[in-house]
């Protein structure tokens, strides 16, 4: 998704660059300041990354924060099992074609 969005123009790489390297800085800033509430915060490449992609889709107007947020809530309050009622016995048959 990252790298499609870059190909059709939403953002500009060092754009996600310099928010990947401030989402970083920000978490060691939090994890050395005085006033960090969470000082144990594990460290997460993968969220980080996140962070950055967020932000510069936000930023470019791509991304509405508002609705990342209830696509978000709505996947959490989703059961694991929803859609997936019955067995599927049916064979899986695979075009050799495609």
């Amino acid at each position: 998704m990252a790298v499609a969005a870059y190909d059709n123009g939403y953002y500009d790489w060092s754009e996600f660059q310099l928010s990947l390297i401030e989402s970083i800085r920000q978490w060691e800033t939090d994890q050395h300041g005085d006033n960090s509430p969470d000082l144990d915060a594990a460290w997460s490449y993968y969220d980080h990354w996140l962070t950055a992609l967020e932000t510069v889709l936000a930023d470019g107007g791509a991304l509405e924060p508002e609705d990342l947020d209830d696509r978000t809530r709505q996947i959490l309050t989703t059961p694991r099992d929803a859609n997936h009622h019955t067995a599927r016995r049916d064979p899986v048959a695979i075009d050799p074609a495609r």
